[in-house]
């Protein structure tokens, strides 16, 4: 289906100057023919963390992308402590906004120069806001474009010569974390680029464009097109304005996949706790697509089901390395699993799981209509 879509980046907190960037390019929430694009870092710096967070969550066609600043905040919660990165970096402001003043606590003595943080008694607001960061893409693509947030997984060859890995699609999280810190302007400027694509990104300011067009203002804050890129993070900290790319292409097709799951794992993805699925990297399993959706069937009642969208896929070698990307929460396996080969040999021979690697599917449930 073609759509008309909106892209923006880099929002940082600015709720007034988001709803009036959209509102004056005229997108419409709820509008099937139209899809928001976020290219990440939507939160902190500004003063209006929660009212973006509200905004977004209540929108329906939109697609959520991660930035560097989501892992961060992501990061300090889990570990319950803020350092001076965390304030350099405005990621109190949203702390705050979400939590008040009372979320920061006494001096961390296992952390140096940090504060502890507190969300008792915020659970709910603190399970809301992972879960929205959970549910986010690291990429997302139509027929002609790639939208991220800094830039895709590259790698560089012993002449030195960096490209776009041919198999980002299934890159690991740690390497999507570290494309999400990647200046747009240095990639450009080697010829990191996609064929056949153009890439949609934010995490540095479009001003940079000026090193590439003799003729444009270093103090341009509107969106840098070049061959195969357009840049669109208008450091809206400064400008207080958003850049609104809107342009029109098809959807790829979405393809509906159906797999069973015992009751234990199918109530945690049901309950929105179990956010990755783990699976054999098999042939049949090479045809999900980020996009895509499954639905899981209860092997238990045939007549419970799950809608879930596929946000993330994940190749690893096999089940064990998944552990050091994924929580306990997020595999949805007891705290005292120490081996996930084992685990998942119940389900696979384990000369297989050798053979063809495993797949982490990262999953986002579907709003209910």
């Amino acid at each position: 289906m073609r759509k008309k879509i909106f892209a923006v980046s880099d929002i940082h907190g600015h709720y007034k100057e988001l709803k009036f960037a959209l509102e004056n390019a005229g997108f419409v929430p709820g509008d099937e023919t139209q899809l928001l694009i976020v290219c990440g870092d939507c939160f902190d710096r500004g003063s209006e963390n929660r009212l973006v967070f509200e905004y977004l969550n209540a929108i329906q066609n939109k697609i959520l992308i991660k930035g560097n600043h989501e892992d961060m905040l992501a990061l300090l919660m889990d570990k319950k402590h803020i350092g001076s990165g965390g304030f350099t970096n405005g990621i109190d402001c949203t702390l705050r906004d979400f939590f008040g003043d009372e979320v920061f606590g006494d001096p961390d003595p296992y952390y140096q120069a940090s504060l502890k943080l507190h969300f008792e008694g915020k659970e709910d607001i603190f399970s809301a806001l992972h879960a929205f960061m959970d549910d986010m893409y690291d990429y997302f693509e139509t027929e002609h474009y790639v939208f991220t947030h800094g830039w895709l997984p590259c790698k560089t060859d012993d002449a030195g010569i960096c490209s776009i890995k041919e198999d980002f699609r299934y890159e690991q999280p740690g390497l999507w974390e570290r494309a999400r810190f990647t200046e747009w302007y240095r990639r450009y400027q080697q010829g990191a680029m996609l064929e056949g694509k153009t890439i949609v990104c934010g995490h540095r300011t479009s001003r940079f464009g000026c090193l590439f067009d003799g003729n444009r203002n270093p103090e341009d804050f509107s969106i840098f097109h070049a061959p195969g890129l357009a840049a669109i993070d208008t450091s809206t900290v400064q400008s207080k304005q958003v850049n609104v790319l809107v342009i029109e292409d098809e959807e790829i097709t979405s393809q509906t996949h159906a797999m069973s799951l015992k009751t234990e794992p199918f109530l945690q993805i049901r309950d929105g706790e179990k956010r990755v699925e783990m699976r054999l990297l098999d042939q049949k399993r090479k045809k999900i697509r980020v996009g895509d959706r499954i639905v899981f069937t209860h092997t238990e009642n045939k007549d419970e089901t799950v809608c879930v969208c596929v946000v993330g896929l994940h190749a690893y070698s096999h089940f064990n390395d998944m552990a050091w990307d994924f929580s306990d929460r997020m595999l949805g396996i007891p705290p005292e699993t120490e081996n996930l080969n084992d685990m998942m040999s119940l389900y696979y021979e384990k000369e297989d799981i050798y053979t063809f690697g495993a797949l982490a599917i990262r999953l986002a449930i579907e709003a209910k209509e």
